[in-house]
């Protein structure tokens, strides 16, 4: 097995945009179609810590919207996770094979993937209470849709005006709700906002892609000179 402090080149093309040292601690909330991307690509940005939660296992029609390999089936979601993060280079991966409730643990940076609304806000209502909270991103797909609602201590938004009950979500038909290339296109956007964050680049409050073309674009956070 390789060891990962052997591979000195491993962040040549990225150490110059990436501040390596600021890639400590992340917490994916649902490790699902979008879950395991964002698991995946934090993995292979140099996140050093990745924890999170979910209590399913790995079914057959999983395959289609996941990236993990087809040998997981059957697996738990938070083993295959843990094996994932390894293999793309994250050394302290920590999953859960739980629900994620009030008051579980999260990190200053926390992504919001799973299927329930309700799971969201607890874990939006646990994040904001940390005294070093940085970034809440929550990120929801159907079919062909993508809404991503990023959180930090510094825009102030009320993340209630973009939330809602379970109860008023729109359920589209089982076979509609995840297409691979949208979980791929979610995830990657998300892990975009995170990227412009640590940069102290500007970022979209909200971003709502439909049909994987037409950007709605609401409120762009534009950080303070000097303020990261």
């Amino acid at each position: 097995m390789i060891e990962l402090n052997t591979i000195e080149d491993r962040f040549l093309r990225n150490k110059d945009l990436i501040p390596q040292d600021r890639l400590n601690e992340a917490t994916v909330i649902g490790l699902g179609g979008i879950g395991s991307s964002v698991v995946m690509n934090l993995s292979i940005m140099g996140v050093r810590n990745i924890n999170g939660y979910d209590n399913d296992i790995i079914k057959e029609h999983n395959l289609s919207t996941t990236i993990y390999p087809i040998g997981a089936l059957g697996k738990k979601k938070a083993e295959a996770a843990t094996e994932m993060a390894i293999d793309y280079g994250c050394p302290n991966p920590s999953f859960i094979d739980d629900l994620f409730h009030l008051g579980d643990r999260v990190s200053p940076v926390t992504f919001a993937v799973t299927d329930s609304m309700s799971s969201r806000k607890e874990a939006y209502d646990t994040w904001k209470k940390l005294p070093n909270r940085e970034l809440f991103i929550d990120i929801r797909m159907g079919a062909l849709t993508i809404v991503c609602v990023t959180v930090n201590d510094h825009n102030a938004i009320d993340y209630m005006n973009h939330w809602f009950p379970d109860s008023e979500g729109h359920e589209e038909p089982c076979t509609m709700k995840h297409t691979i290339f949208t979980a791929s296109i979610a995830a990657g956007i998300g892990i975009q906002q995170y990227f412009s964050h640590l940069r102290g680049l500007p970022y979209w409050v909200e971003l709502v892609k439909i049909n994987s073309f037409t950007d709605v674009n609401k409120e762009l956070f534009v950080p303070k000179k000097g303020k990261k």
